[in-house]
């Protein structure tokens, strides 16, 4: 059986997409800098699957990470390398921990190109692959107190965009996850909130969002942006004019912390 290599594997929409996966009858090699959630989502997925389950403990804010990674696969043929690890915070950039913005873009930039490339050129070779980079909805506009957050997000959109370009003549699809509000504890917020969000449409699930990510990665879709209210987002959000933003953020307390 082939093999997923998803990052971020141990929670969220990395441990859904890792189900999602495993129900496809794919093996699994999880990666996260959480190693005893590593090893209670290996648990969970071969106790429902008849799938291999290996997990990579180690954090891609580190600079040889992506390296690391791709040593410890030289025996197998990733065929799914799902690039879904990140991190948030809110506040104004400026008051920002220099050193979290930094392990922001190493995260959110460095570790997935580097990834994309190394496993990107085996696809390359065999002439089979899929790559999927998750991004965010905050691609699609700038907003105050995310800026390292958005900005970050905004290069993965790109990146998938010119890869597409780059490897669809090798028959290596690359596709782009741009999800909105989703209950993971991404974002630390109440998770009564999150469930009440959830069950009136405003966020979606893990699974779902893992489902619609994973059908439409296999079908070769370009772009994902999953639910009905995040694509009419994704619509309006580019033409929000931002002296607007900044009218709201000066006169209420939204997009403020």
């Amino acid at each position: 059986m082939p093999y997923a290599l998803i990052t971020g594997g141990s929670s969220g929409i990395g441990l859904a997409i890792a189900k999602e996966m495993a129900s496809r009858n794919y093996n699994l090699i999880l990666v996260s800098n959480d190693n005893s959630g590593l090893h209670i989502a290996r648990e969970s997925i071969i106790d429902l699957f008849d799938v291999q389950c290996e997990v990579f403990a180690i954090d891609l804010t580190l600079s040889d990470s992506a390296y690391e990674i791709h040593a410890f696969c030289k025996t197998k043929e990733i065929d799914v390398l799902v690039l879904n690890a990140g991190m948030y915070f809110f506040g104004l950039a400026v008051d920002q921990d220099v050193k979290q913005i930094a392990k922001m873009v190493q995260l959110h930039v460095q570790s997935p190109s580097e990834l994309s490339s190394l496993f990107g050129q085996e696809m390359k070779q065999r002439r089979s692959g899929h790559i999927l980079i998750n991004s965010s909805i905050s691609a699609f506009k700038s907003f105050p107190g995310i800026v390292h957050y958005g900005s970050t997000k905004n290069y993965l959109r790109a990146l998938a965009r010119s890869l597409r370009l780059e490897l669809k003549p090798y028959n290596v699809n690359v596709s782009c996850l741009l999800p909105g509000a989703t209950n993971t504890g991404l974002y630390n917020a109440d998770p009564k909130t999150m469930a009440r969000a959830s069950k009136w449409g405003f966020v979606m699930t893990p699974e779902n969002v893992a489902k619609i990510a994973v059908n439409k990665m296999l079908a070769k879709k370009a772009m994902i942006v999953p639910g009905l209210l995040n694509k009419l987002t994704a619509v309006l959000l580019p033409i929000i004019p931002y002296g607007l933003i900044y009218l709201i953020r000066k006169h209420s307390s939204i997009l403020k912390e």
